[in-house]
């Protein structure tokens, strides 16, 4: 199992201090790597589902000193110790809409399976002060074949509607954020 790094430990505090009273959850390969042997796949970037609505994000991340926005889209940041750090909006209003339209880039993106992040997660402890909810994942990791129908056992995608799968779905869905929590 993995532990966070100094820097990754940093952007937690930072965000914790930022939301206290609002509910977000580490999704995606660190909140895997937390709960099974990940070994395998290294990553340094962190995940996270918030609890807000699409017009209060980024909720203050923009307004804390030294935090940058990617240029791979509206969901992607730049702590700044150097982590990556991507946060999707998911509000009860989006959830229930199950998905949202980001406003600059006009991509749609698949919040389907994201309540479950919200309704199934530990609390990891990064110091005695702060804190981190982490989506579980109780089954064995189960993909399919095809991107836009990857999916999990206790584990799930997100997707985006990019236009670029060659699989003829009516949601054509290219980019994909392993998150916690989408039964398949």
């Amino acid at each position: 199992m993995t532990t966070f790094l100094p820097e990754q430990i940093e952007t937690l505090r930072q965000l914790s201090d930022l939301w206290p009273d609002t509910p977000f959850v580490l999704i995606g390969a660190n909140a895997l790597a937390l709960q099974m042997d990940f070994q395998w796949r290294q990553t340094n970037d962190l995940d996270f589902v918030i609890s807000i609505a699409l017009e209060d994000y980024p909720a203050g991340l923009a307004t804390l000193p030294g935090w940058q926005r990617r240029r791979e889209g509206e969901h992607a940041w730049l702590s700044p110790t150097g982590v990556k750090v991507d946060i999707v909006p998911a509000g009860p209003g989006l959830l229930a809409a199950g998905s949202l339209t980001w406003p600059e880039s006009g991509y749609r993106m698949n919040l389907l399976g994201l309540r479950l992040a919200f309704d199934h997660h530990v609390r990891i402890a990064i110091d005695d002060r702060h804190y981190v909810e982490v989506a579980t994942s109780s089954r064995p990791l189960r993909l399919r074949s095809c991107l836009h129908q990857m999916v999990a056992d206790g584990v799930g995608v997100v997707l985006s509607n990019r236009g670029d799968c060659p699989c003829a779905v009516d949601n054509h869905l290219s980019w994909i954020q392993m998150t916690a929590g989408m039964a398949s």
